[in-house]
């Protein structure tokens, strides 16, 4: 997917250094390998991130760290959203459609028999606990986006 409007590069830019703040401020430096704003295949960016879970952890899911790593794993990927949302004043929801996906395919790993309110209610606090986040780390976010925009892609 090519772009040359200036305008969904900057949204891009906010969006994909949305996802790396959160997840460096969740999960450490080792987290995040690579952002970047120059489109590949269907997106317009994104962030490569080292997987701290391994698939054994989420196949232990009485242990006592599993809901908490998938807890922060949704809101990293909330966070792109988020960012670009504060930043252009917009929700930009096809952008995001992918990391609503995999968001919610993750929450799905939690509990099974929870009823809709229960569900409605999780995804309010999460989206809501990123949007804290987002507030908080908010400069750093602005200086990512500003690198991301002069670099095309960090390391």
């Amino acid at each position: 997917m090519k772009t040359s409007n200036k305008k969904i590069d900057i949204a891009t830019a906010y969006h994909e250094a949305g996802h790396a703040v959160v997840e460096y401020w969740l999960f450490g430096l080792k987290r995040v390998k690579k952002v970047t704003i120059i489109p590949e295949k269907d997106t317009l960016g994104h962030c490569r991130t080292k997987m701290i879970m391994k698939s054994s952890d989420y196949e232990t899911e009485d242990s006592p760290t599993f809901e908490g790593k998938i807890l922060r794993e949704i809101m990293g990927l909330l966070a792109g959203h988020i960012a670009e949302k504060k930043f252009t004043k917009r929700a930009n929801s096809v952008g995001s459609s992918a990391d609503f996906n995999n968001a919610f395919s993750l929450a799905g790993r939690l509990h099974f028999g929870w009823d809709e309110k229960t569900w409605q209610y999780l995804q309010q606090y999460l989206y809501r606990r990123a949007e804290l986040l987002i507030d908080q780390k908010w400069n750093l976010i602005k200086a990512v986006a500003k690198e991301l925009l002069k670099k095309k892609t960090l390391d």
